[in-house]
């Protein structure tokens, strides 16, 4: 019996478990388009269903990304017979920050009740991207320090991203809250 009870026990603990995720964000940070399903906004600020409904309306969405990586540059060259290699550091940082826009009468996502039920992102709207650092060479180009050579290598030696997709509101009493962020790919 003790063994029958566990059994059960085990199953029922694995269905609950294995049940998908209440909302899932999509988003193409390339066009600032996707969805954001209504969990994703009640969860993190407690809200209940009528509290969603009647504060649809306040809820902005921003995407902002910053990749910074490190890059070690090999560049070689001759004198008389000799192969001559010099490694530089070169350090570069992109960010990207933008308003996301959606229009709450035609594009968020209701039920037959008229409930909303989620968000459906339409777009950024003035993208703004900003770099800083130095230009990062490809291989066959002239040496960073503008010496003779060519660079015969371009290695990562560090790189970070942080940032995503954020729901703000004036109602939720926070900041903004991040609600995507891009897969790390695997090393």
């Amino acid at each position: 019996m003790r063994i029958k009870a566990t059994a059960i026990l085990a199953v029922l603990l694995l269905a609950i478990t294995a049940q998908p995720a209440l909302a899932t964000v999509t988003f193409d940070p390339a066009t600032g388009t996707g969805f954001v399903g209504k969990g994703d906004i009640q969860i993190p600020w407690g809200w209940n269903n009528a509290k969603l409904q009647s504060a649809a309306g306040s809820v902005t969405f921003s995407y902002v990304q910053t990749d910074a990586a490190d890059y070690g540059v090999t560049c070689e060259w001759d004198t008389v017979n000799k192969i001559q290699t010099i490694h530089h550091a070169v350090t570069n940082t992109r960010s990207v920050n933008d308003t996301v826009a959606y229009d709450l009468a035609s594009v968020t996502r209701k039920n037959p009740q008229g409930n909303v039920t989620g968000f459906k992102l339409t777009g950024f709207g003035a993208l703004t991207v900003t770099s800083s650092g130095d230009a990062v060479p490809s291989v066959g180009d002239g040496c960073p320090n503008g010496g003779d050579g060519i660079v015969t290598a371009v290695d990562i030696l560090s790189a970070t991203s942080r940032g995503g997709l954020y729901a703000t509101s004036s109602t939720a009493g926070t900041g903004p809250t991040l609600i995507w962020a891009p897969a790390i790919p695997a090393q």
